[in-house]
């Protein structure tokens, strides 16, 4: 996972700073909350119904052992003991106190954690396939891809205040584990004729009120070029996206009114004025991030016949058959922690249930954990004589639950229990249905 430099920690530093002196002169009375409001909303913090909502960033949904202890960590401190994992593959805590954000961010900066972005109209978490890296079928690993759009989108002074909220998700296969059609822009990682890796792009899908699944913009973009032609869509969103109504203010209504064809020649028309400066990324650049994503030694693990485990334990089978899935490396599996336990909340996990999963990644895993977009945590290399171990220690800690992609598997939005927005209790509902 990408690591980050000094500039990097100084950067999250100086951000917690200005937010802790923004806070204190919203408690002060200084701003309005009219005033407030876009201010939190850049750090991750919204009102909810009873309390604030913070919402903490994973970067495509890549953290280690290190983070998500305090991740369990901030929920005892600030929260009450739990946190809410996200369909966008971030973290959401439901009871934080205004004048203790700050310190939650200074506690978020120490492990290289913030919330920046991660609500408010700008571009969100870029988030990715929680395979990636392990899947048999992947063409290239996305997250550098992801990171890339990261680094590039993070306080881009032009789309802090876009018409809407603008979601990036990126499938490092061309089966997709990542939702790219409901998303502003998706992205399929494919290979051209001549074996060129690039991407097919999809835009305009959404959820809400009024879904769409994304349409094919382009068939292909070369890799190099990527960053030029989603400056070119957020800018042609930027410009002519609807800023009178919140309702029809996202690029799927703006595709909807001009049509795919002219929303096309729009976009490249600023593409092709871009294109041949290759002005916002290069080959030097692509590499750098791509390097901060070299896969573990797998040559480590040795070769383990599962079955001989599964038949000392038909728990442990069941348990296997769905939630276990094959890996590139024919030494090791991926493990889906399923956090959908019949009668809970979907998506939640205590503080204790974190530590162990932290634990379980740092000593079987090569200290990796992914957070997917149907709300549940995956180790994505486990070698094969680690798994009944994990399974064990899963078990004791409430979290052998055998359900991935099951109807019990179900994602679940926070509801009316806490989002203002709500119409329904959807928690409850989940619950019944699980």
């Amino acid at each position: 996972m990408y690591s980050y430099n000094e500039f990097d920690k100084n950067f999250l530093h100086q951000r917690v700073n200005e937010f802790r002196s923004q806070v204190q002169r919203r408690i002060d009375g200084v701003l309005t909350e009219e005033e407030f409001l876009p201010l939190r909303l850049q750090n991750g913090l919204y009102m909810q119904v009873h309390s604030y909502m913070f919402r903490v960033a994973i970067p495509y949904g890549t953290l280690n052992s290190k983070m998500m202890r305090q991740l369990a960590l901030i929920s005892e401190k600030y929260d009450k003991g739990y946190g809410h994992f996200t369909t966008r593959q971030n973290i959401q805590y439901n009871w934080i106190k205004l004048s203790e954000v700050a310190d939650a961010l200074t506690d978020l900066a120490e492990v290289n954690m913030h919330a920046i972005q991660t609500s408010g109209n700008c571009i969100r978490n870029v988030t990715s396939d929680h395979f990636a890296g392990a899947a048999v079928d992947e063409i290239e690993d996305p997250r550098p891809t992801a990171e890339l759009l990261r680094q590039w989108s993070t306080g881009h002074p032009e789309y802090a205040f876009l018409p809407r909220k603008f979601k990036i998700a990126i499938s490092g296969s061309s089966h997709d584990r990542a939702a790219i059609a409901f998303h502003d822009i998706g992205l399929c990682t494919v290979r051209n004729d001549d074996g060129e890796i690039g991407y097919k792009i999809y835009i305009g899908g959404g959820l809400g009120r009024m879904p769409r699944i994304g349409r094919v913009l382009s068939e292909f973009i070369p890799k190099i070029q990527l960053l030029n032609y989603v400056d070119s869509i957020i800018h042609v969103y930027n410009r002519f996206g609807r800023r009178d109504n919140i309702h029809r203010a996202r690029i799927k209504i703006l595709v909807d009114e001009l049509g795919l064809n002219e929303a096309r020649r729009q976009i490249y028309e600023h593409y092709n004025s871009l294109k041949n400066e290759s002005r916002l990324s290069s080959t030097d650049i692509i590499k750098f991030i791509t390097d901060e994503f070299s896969p573990p030694d797998f040559s480590t693990a040795k070769e383990h016949d599962l079955e001989k485990d599964f038949i000392r334990s038909l728990s442990l089978k069941n348990w296997a058959e769905t939630n276990l899935t094959s890996h590139r490396d024919p030494n090791h599996v991926i493990v889906s922690v399923s956090l959908k336990k019949p009668g809970a909340t979907p998506g939640d996990a205590t503080a204790k249930q974190m530590r162990v999963l932290a634990d379980l990644a740092e000593q079987y895993a090569y200290d990796e954990l992914r957070v997917s977009h149907e709300q549940n945590i995956i180790l994505p290399h486990v070698p094969k004589q680690h798994v009944i171990k994990i399974y064990n220690k899963l078990n004791e800690a409430d979290l052998a639950t055998s359900n991935i992609g099951m109807v019990s598997d179900i994602i679940s939005c926070p509801g009316m229990d806490y989002c203002k927005l709500a119409t329904a209790r959807s928690i409850p509902i989940a619950k019944q249905i699980a």
